[in-house]
């Protein structure tokens, strides 16, 4: 019975070690906080990319909006991170995929967007040039100028923006995508 109980005890320690390094596998390799305002509660998480070797997984997460950026702002994943993130989710409650977020991420494949986005900012996958696909959330009602310009891998646009009036041709909203 000892040896029963004595067994038993070293199997949990022993699941419980291996369940610890997999969980520390999966922390993520740099967080940001992104919240636009006092009002927002938004995080940005960098995690390895268990599908590529070498690249990462960026994660949009919490309540909100995060901060708008531009050419000469760019985000704090932009320098270091943006020929290595083949993959980014942005998760439910974030509310905005703001201006120049992804613009000239190179190696950006998919994106995963939550049904709480209502807005696409400006330029905001401009030069994405491996974006394959992307689905537009059926609450966005806005979608701003070049957000996908010079996409050339874009082959599949699924648009389930139910709300939305008419892309206005003058924003070149998808100019030169999916050549």
């Amino acid at each position: 019975m000892k040896k029963k109980v004595l067994l038993l005890l070293t199997l949990i320690a022993m699941l419980t070690v291996l369940f610890t390094i997999s969980a520390s596998a999966a922390d993520p390799v740099k967080t940001w906080d992104i919240s636009e305002t006092a009002n927002d509660s938004v995080t940005a998480y960098l995690y390895e990319d268990s599908n590529y070797e070498g690249y990462y997984l960026l994660k949009i997460c919490g309540e909100g909006n995060y901060k708008k950026y531009s050419s000469s702002t760019r985000p704090p994943w932009f320098n270091s991170y943006r020929t290595k993130i083949k993959t980014v989710n942005i998760g439910d409650g974030v509310t905005r995929i703001s201006t120049h977020s992804f613009c000239e991420f190179t190696a950006l494949e998919k994106i995963t967007v939550s049904k709480d986005i209502t807005s696409i900012g400006s330029y905001a996958f401009s030069g994405c040039i491996n974006l394959k696909e992307i689905t537009i959330p059926e609450n966005v009602v806005s979608i701003e100028k070049a957000a996908f310009l010079n996409c050339t891998g874009l082959i599949k646009v699924g648009f389930n923006a139910t709300a939305m009036a008419d892309l206005e041709t003058g924003n070149n909203v998808f100019y030169n995508a999916g050549r």
